[in-house]
This record gives C-alpha cells, structure tokens and sequence, in this order.
C-alpha cells in the first residue's frame, strides 16, 4: 500500500505532537524542525488533521496542537478518509 506524501507528513506530525505533548501542547515551529516540512505545507496538514478531528488546537501564548484522544487510541491506519484526503482500509 502506498501512501501520499500528504498522508505520509500528517503521520509524521501527529507522531511529533503525540511524541512532545506531555509538555503541553505542541507548536507548528516544533513540527517544523523535528519533521523538516516547509511552514506551508504543514499548515494545509494540520488545517486536514483537525477537521478530521485527530488533533485539537489551544490557544493561547501557552498554545500548540493536542491530539484529540491519547496516543494509545490510535490505530495506525483506521478505516476512515485521512489527511490526503485517501480512504485507507486495513
């Protein structure tokens, strides 16, 4: 099964968020040097994740990205439309 690079870099920035967030919530800035994905593109990938309703965002100074449940509730691929927008059944 081959994946987007969409689906690929929204895997990579959840694995980040899910990976940093007992700190808090986690900044774009973070998942930007820890993933080395452009600004833009990570942009248009958490705008995806969030109406998907896999990560949340907190505002605030303190503020960044959560994910929407924990860490362990997550199947790698569920049978859901993901990020790039491919339905991915497993």
């Amino acid at each position: 099964m081959k994946l987007s690079a969409k689906c690929r870099y929204g895997t990579r920035a959840m694995i980040e968020i899910a990976r940093n967030e007992k700190n808090g919530p986690v900044k774009r800035k973070v998942i930007v040097q820890a993933q080395e994905i452009s600004r833009a593109y990570l942009e248009n990938i958490l705008i995806s994740l969030k109406m998907s309703k896999l990560i949340r965002t907190v505002r605030g100074a303190n503020g960044g990205f959560v994910l929407e449940k924990k860490a362990v509730c997550y199947q790698p691929f569920p049978d859901r439309t993901f990020a790039g927008g491919n339905h991915v059944t497993c």
